[in-house]
């Protein structure tokens, strides 16, 4: 990679990691519904890993979260984009019961 490329990757990336953690931080303010944002993942949302996503829902932590997506069948490195109909529909469930939703 030449100094030029590399530059603009380092500011892609950085970009990448200001956008996710503005969606972590809309999700603890309560300013989006995490219930929607699992049937309709967009932008950085879609590219937050699952565990991410979950440790960010206010009453949340890690131990709940790994146990949510253990129950919901889904990988730890899973991206919430990534994940299919039946997972979506497992974790939403779940989620509705632990978050009192």
């Amino acid at each position: 990679m030449t100094e030029e490329q590399r530059r603009e990757a380092l500011e892609k990336a950085r970009a990448a990691r200001a956008a996710a953690k503005e969606a972590r931080l809309m999700l603890s303010r309560g300013e989006v519904d995490p219930i929607d944002v699992l049937q309709d993942p967009e932008g950085p949302f879609a590219r937050l890993r699952v565990r991410s996503f979950l440790t960010a829902i206010p009453g949340v932590g890690t131990l709940i979260a790994y146990r949510l997506m253990d129950a919901a069948g889904i990988s730890q490195n899973k991206k919430v984009g990534g994940l299919g109909c039946r997972q979506r529909e497992a974790l939403t469930t779940k989620l509705k019961t632990v978050a009192g939703r």
